[in-house]
């Protein structure tokens, strides 16, 4: 992962290196590579305007309601697991990030957060002693994963990478979206005027839909696979198969 010299971090203040980031993730995140790929190619962008030694992109799984990691360099295999776990379910600043307030904050912008027992029994043990974390969300403000970035020297981040950070933030959020359809569009507008909607597993589970409705029908589903099998009447039913980077395997649809 590149590297750039901390003494130039006042270039971040010109508002045209935030803007030929920003271009340069847009397109990196539509490219047609795994995900994982685009991931890594994301942050190694990010890491040439921004200083940091070790970063990490998580998704959201919606049915399981839990994080994985689709791309992550130099974090300790047991920082990592904190990330996807502990941090994401117990950390107050990760809680209030996602939950109260959506802008990426640093360790300097949380009183004592060095005290903290993330910071002080999982990132300093591990020499890492300043970072941000930034919470994906879409255009319409669905949280979708996290971005985890740390530095070594206790200097914080400035402003203005901060602030290229919440510009990239539904870009990447994009990339991490588990319920994105394959054509790039968003499962939501793909059943719209549906009757009833819901999301197939491949272990077999049911989640909703944000926004739409799962009627009786849908509750009675016995499995999954790639094609769904429904205790239904006679209904029309549609099963769209979809890229999915959590185990997502489908979206079905009853048309009234």
């Amino acid at each position: 992962m590149a590297r750039i010299d901390r003494s130039e971090d006042d270039d971040m203040a010109l508002t045209h290196h935030t803007l030929a980031t920003v271009a340069d993730i847009a397109s990196i995140c539509i490219e047609n590579a795994p995900v994982s790929q685009r991931a890594s190619a994301v942050m190694d962008r990010l890491n040439e305007e921004i200083p940091f030694e070790a970063a990490s992109i998580a998704s959201f799984d919606m049915g399981k309601q839990r994080h994985f990691t689709v791309a992550a360099s130099d974090y300790p295999g047991e920082v990592s697991s904190y990330l996807n776990q502990g941090f994401t379910v117990d950390d107050p600043a990760f809680l209030a990030m996602r939950f109260r307030r959506s802008r990426p904050l640093r360790w300097c912008d949380i009183p004592n957060y060095a005290d903290n027992f993330s910071a002080r029994e999982v990132f300093q043990p591990s020499g890492f002693n300043e970072g941000v974390t930034t919470c994906l969300f879409t255009r319409d403000g669905r949280y979708t994963g996290s971005l985890h970035l740390s530095t070594t020297f206790p200097v914080p981040l400035s402003d203005a990478a901060v602030d290229c950070l919440l510009a990239v933030q539904p870009l990447i959020a994009a990339l991490t979206d588990g319920l994105r359809a394959n054509d790039g569009g968003s499962w939501e507008l793909l059943v719209d005027g549906s009757e009833e909607t819901a999301f197939l597993t491949d272990e077999g589970s049911v989640s909703d839909v944000q926004g739409t409705a799962r009627g009786e029908h849908l509750t009675r589903m016995v499995r999954c696979t790639n094609k769904c099998v429904l205790q239904l009447p006679s209904a029309a039913l549609e099963v769209s198969i979809g890229f999915r980077p959590t185990d997502i395997r489908c979206v079905c649809r009853l048309r009234p």
